[in-house]
C-alpha cells in the first residue's frame, strides 16, 4: 500500500469516526493533506493499523502543532482546493487558527505551562475494538515521545466523548482542566506524565478510543 493511500484512509477513518470535531466539517481532502504533513514532519507521528490491506486504526501526535500546520502550508494550491467550501467561511478558519495555537495567548497559567507535545487524534474502526489495538497504538506513541525526550504530552477531548474520558483516564492521563478551544464549545484537558506512568494492564474492557484536539 502506498502512503498516499494510507493516509486518504485515515482521513476517511477519522471523518467517519470523528463526527463532531471541527477538522471532520473540512472534509476529506483536508484531512488527507493535514496526515500527510503529520507523517512527513520530524517532530511528529502518525501509526497506522492495518489488516488485509485496509486502515483499521491510527494515533497521530506532536511536539509541535506549528509545524504541523508548517507542513500543510508548504502546498498552497492543494490547501486551498481542500478548502474550496471553506475558504471563504470566515469562522471556519477563525477555528484552524484557535486549533495551532491554543494555550498561546491563554490567560491560564495551566495553559501557558502545557507542554507542546499532544495526542492529537486515536481511532480505532468500529469493526476492530475490543481487541486492543487503541491500547497497542497508545502505547505506540508514548514510545515515540519517550525517543524525542519527550516526559509529558496534553490530550483535549469534548466534554461530552465518556468513553474517550475513560479510555484516557485507564491510560495514565490525568484530568487537569476545562478549555473552550472554540467559542462555546468545551474540552476536558488531560495530561499523560511518561515519568510517573505505571505499566498499563489490559485486563480491562477496551472502551471506544476516539478522541480529537479540535
Amino acid at each position: 500500500m502506498n502512503p498516499v493511500g494510507i493516509h486518504s484512509q485515515v482521513a476517511l477513518l477519522h471523518q467517519r469516526n470523528i463526527d463532531r470535531g471541527f477538522l471532520t466539517v473540512l472534509g476529506e481532502s483536508f484531512l488527507t493533506l493535514l496526515y500527510q504533513a503529520i507523517d512527513a514532519d520530524d517532530n511528529s507521528v502518525l501509526l497506522v493499523e492495518v489488516r488485509e490491506g485496509r486502515v483499521v486504526g491510527f494515533v497521530a501526535g506532536t511536539n509541535s502543532l506549528i509545524s504541523v500546520f508548517r507542513h500543510v502550508f508548504f502546498h498552497p494550491l492543494k490547501l486551498l482546493l481542500s478548502l474550496k467550501s471553506s475558504i471563504f467561511r470566515f469562522g471556519r478558519l477563525k477555528k484552524m487558527f484557535e486549533i495551532s495555537c491554543y494555550g498561546r495567548k491563554s490567560k491560564s497559567k495551566v495553559l501557558q505551562n502545557l507542554p507542546r507535545a499532544e495526542l492529537l487524534s486515536i481511532v480505532v474502526s468500529p469493526d476492530h475494538r475490543g481487541r486492543g489495538l487503541a491500547d497497542a497504538l497508545y502505547a505506540r506513541l508514548t514510545d515515540f515521545f519517550l525517543s524525542k525526550g519527550v516526559l509529558q504530552f496534553k490530550i483535549a477531548v469534548g466534554s461530552d466523548l465518556l468513553a474517550a474520558h475513560r479510555f484516557y483516564k485507564r491510560m495514565g492521563a490525568r484530568q487537569i482542566d476545562e478549555i473552550e478551544l472554540h467559542a462555546g464549545e468545551k474540552s476536558v484537558l488531560y495530561l499523560h506524565s511518561l515519568e510517573t506512568a505505571e505499566e498499563i494492564g489490559t485486563s480491562l474492557p477496551e472502551e471506544v478510543a476516539d478522541a480529537s484536539s479540535e
